[in-house]
């Protein structure tokens, strides 16, 4: 869970107010009026997800502070996790003597300094001062200006940010956001088991949560069944795949609404092809495979240092997991490029120009 020991304190003393989707159990989106401390009567609106929490969390806040910065971060339209991984690192360069106040203009980058912080916010929205510009460009722009150590230090997936929830215990996770493109909302991350009504043409499971067998495969079928709701318009929370007729229910609402007679394959070939279109954008702009393992913060592979999970990390599975992932969807392990036969396959021969040819 995101909420634990009294990073929630003061949250009793709030008035919650629920606004959830028409029909919608999930209750995702609410607003808050905060009831307590030095915040009290400032109002926040929300949805599901909480890596905004956790962005405030992590950078060493508690209670209502948590729920007033995410209200602040909404509103100057800063992305939750560019924000923190550039904050943090920052943070631990004060800390560590690598950065002083001649390049904070003053602030003091200190854990949980909240004045600080929304200073920093601000910075960042406008552009303002050399670390203001640095955080709107990113964690590894400014690890690259601060040098040393700091290039160990800090958290980046090709230059965007993985979401700030700690994914390093769960293999199938931190696939997901190893190899999503730098900046878009990461999809897959799939469970140990086939979701029930793919079991007809996926037989596997359970898989080790501690091994790396079949995590990429279960990881390709949840980004396709996954990208294929948000090409219908649908929302990810309220999908349950897990349960019978979780996924036939929204193919099913799909036809309903436009009357067509779309099958659950037909589904899964949809949001294949969304994921190469995607990965083509990405190619011609220079990116390739090679880059999911090798260009990534060192931080975010390091074992875990304690706790349950305690020496664990992806980082001895790789490339080989990255490799196997390219090589199931149709695409080059090291180019990242689709086969040729992925194109035909998918009715997307229009970019044969940028296919693999080997």
């Amino acid at each position: 869970s995101t909420i634990i020991t009294d990073e929630n304190r003061g949250y009793d003393r709030n008035e919650v107010i629920l606004r959830p989707c028409f029909q919608c159990p999930r209750v995702c989106r609410w607003d808050v009026v905060i009831g307590e401390g030095r915040h009290k009567g400032k109002v926040g609106h929300f949805n599901a997800g909480s890596e905004w929490m956790d962005t405030f969390y992590n950078l060493g806040f508690k209670g209502n502070d948590v729920l007033y910065l995410s209200e602040r971060i909404n509103d100057l339209g800063i992305e939750c996790s560019h924000f923190a991984d550039g904050a943090g690192l920052a943070f631990e360069a004060w800390e560590k003597g690598l950065l002083g106040p001649d390049r904070t203009d003053g602030l003091v980058l200190e854990w949980g300094n909240s004045e600080a912080t929304e200073a920093l916010l601000e910075r960042c929205a406008r552009r303002w001062g050399w670390l203001g510009n640095l955080l709107a460009d990113g964690p590894k722009e400014l690890a690259q200006a601060l040098g040393g150590e700091a290039l160990n230090w800090v958290v980046h997936t090709k230059g965007g940010t993985p979401a700030q929830h700690e994914w390093r215990p769960l293999l199938s996770q931190m696939l997901r956001e190893l190899v999503a493109s730098g900046g878009m909302k990461p999809q897959g991350a799939g469970g140990p088991e086939p979701p029930p009504d793919l079991r007809y043409r996926e037989q596997w499971g359970p898989l080790d949560p501690s091994r790396p067998e079949g995590w990429p495969r279960s990881h390709f079928l949840t980004e396709r069944f996954r990208q294929a709701c948000g090409l219908m318009g649908g929302c990810w929370f309220a999908l349950n795949d897990k349960a019978p007729d979780g996924l036939k229910s929204m193919v099913d609402s799909l036809n309903a609404t436009t009357g067509w007679d779309v099958s659950l394959d037909e589904m899964l070939d949809a949001g294949h092809r969304s994921i190469i279109l995607q990965s083509l954008f990405g190619t011609r702009r220079g990116w390739i495979a090679d880059h999911d393992w090798q260009d990534v913060g060192p931080r975010f592979l390091e074992p875990i240092p304690d706790g349950k999970y305690k020496g664990f990390t992806i980082a001895k599975w790789l490339p080989d997991m990255v490799y196997e992932y390219y090589r199931i969807s149709g695409r080059h392990e090291r180019s990242g490029r689709p086969f040729r036969d992925t194109l035909t396959k998918l009715g997307l021969e229009e970019f044969s120009e940028w296919s693999q040819l080997d």
